[in-house]
């Protein structure tokens, strides 16, 4: 039996749909009012609470703080919160 290879099928896959307009690039955020945000370049959820909200994104790592937070929605490397968000606070990616 021969031994086989992890390989991941995302860059094949973006190849043949042509996906490489739907995910971003870079991390790119959009609040509407202090009761929405988009969070494009989300890489994953490291804390979720209705107080604190911490993403890690591309290059940095995003708390969000506010009361009556919660994810509205997921997409492939987007996240919309929700809440009273009362700040944004970005910590820098070693390096």
């Amino acid at each position: 039996m021969k031994d086989r290879k992890k390989v991941s099928a995302l860059p094949k896959l973006r190849q043949i749909f042509d996906l490489d307009g739907l995910f971003p690039t870079a991390d790119m955020l959009e609040l509407r009012d202090t009761c929405e945000l988009d969070a494009h370049g989300c890489e994953g959820i490291l804390l979720y609470s209705d107080t604190m909200i911490r993403l890690s994104m591309k290059k940095y790592v995003l708390n969000i703080i506010g009361k009556g937070l919660f994810c509205s929605s997921y997409l492939p490397y987007t996240i919309r919160v929700r809440g009273d968000i009362s700040s944004l606070e970005l910590e820098r990616r070693g390096g």
